[in-house]
């Protein structure tokens, strides 16, 4: 069983009852909650100093909460925004007069597009990430970065996911990770190439991880800044151009460029994408088709030779993907 790092929020206000079932019933939806739990607490200080009560979740207070200080981040304050809608809209579902600010309320937040790796430049990246020097501090890294971007890229699962592995997550009789705790709180099993499982036992057997499948020179875990700084630097040495932080290529990136990769192969092997993709949802660990389908435009952008094939194959399922979507 595994320690979870986050605590339950602590709320004390007027709304105190209230934003306790929210997140409870927010996590009974299978939703961890974490990062929204602590703009609710900021939330809940703000209300005691707002000396209202708790009856009803009026315009003027909710106003106030969602102004954008001088400092703050556009990100964080569409989190702020976004916290207090939903809790707005849970307020409202159980006849408590409450204001939801609008779609669209807070500062413009320009959207990332993702970047999709060429299979020459998955190719540059490795030999780069091969070819790390060792680091007095961090002897075993030049061993670990190679490991953990082709399980990026061989399986697709998230950054976060792949720094939780335990060495027990992996099972070699089956070629099977299990991928625990996930984004929405569920377990999912991933199969591994027949390529990617030898080199992973090939890796386990030259650092030998007591635990944590990546750790760290501490033996825990790796963290996903540690991670980015190396990737940065084998994006430098491979030859890869990188628009510094906020501007990619990130390492979710190598999470997109899996997907991608894969409807375009399904596509030339002439695997039907109407049955295909909702398996490739399941495998991303996706809760809504939807989210999966941002992949058929990328994938056509990236290959733009096999654009009519898409529109053909998935025209029909698929509206139109707008620039918003994202993972």
């Amino acid at each position: 069983m595994r320690v979870k790092e986050n605590k339950p929020p602590q709320f004390f206000g007027p709304f105190a009852t209230h934003l306790y079932a929210f997140v409870a019933y927010k996590q009974a939806l299978g939703y961890k909650y974490y990062t929204v739990a602590e703009n609710l607490t900021m939330f809940d200080a703000f209300s005691i100093s707002s000396g209202v009560n708790g009856d009803s979740l009026s315009k003027e207070l909710v106003d106030k909460w969602i102004k954008k200080s001088p400092s703050e981040k556009p990100q964080t304050q569409i989190g702020r925004i976004t916290a207090i809608r939903e809790f707005g809209k849970y307020l409202d579902s159980i006849d408590v007069s409450a204001y939801t600010p609008p779609m669209g309320t807070g500062a413009r937040v320009q959207r990332y597009m993702p970047y999709i790796f060429t299979h020459s430049e998955i190719s540059s990246l490795f030999t780069a990430a091969d070819k790390q020097r060792i680091l007095q501090q961090y002897p075993q890294s030049h061993i670990i970065a190679p490991a953990i971007l082709r399980l990026l890229y061989g399986t697709g699962i998230r950054i976060s996911e792949a720094l939780a592995l335990q060495k027990t997550d992996v099972n070699f009789n089956t070629n099977v990770i299990k991928v625990v705790d996930s984004k929405f709180g569920k377990d999912r099993l991933v199969p591994l190439s027949d390529s990617l499982a030898i080199y992973l036992a090939g890796y386990v057997d030259k650092v030998k991880p007591a635990n944590i499948l990546f750790p760290n020179r501490k033996g825990g875990k790796l963290t996903v800044n540690g991670m980015y700084a190396m990737f940065r630097r084998v994006l430098w040495e491979s030859g890869i151009s990188h628009g510094g932080r906020g501007s990619g290529p990130r390492l979710h990136d190598l999470r997109h460029t899996f997907s991608a990769h894969s409807i375009a192969q399904m596509v030339e092997q002439g695997v039907d994408l109407y049955v295909a993709l909702p398996i490739l949802a399941a495998y991303l660990g996706h809760e809504k088709l939807s989210t999966t389908n941002q992949y058929v435009r990328l994938t056509a952008e990236a290959f733009p030779d096999i654009i009519s094939v898409v529109e053909e194959k998935c025209g029909f399922v698929f509206p139109q993907i707008g620039a918003d979507n994202e993972e």
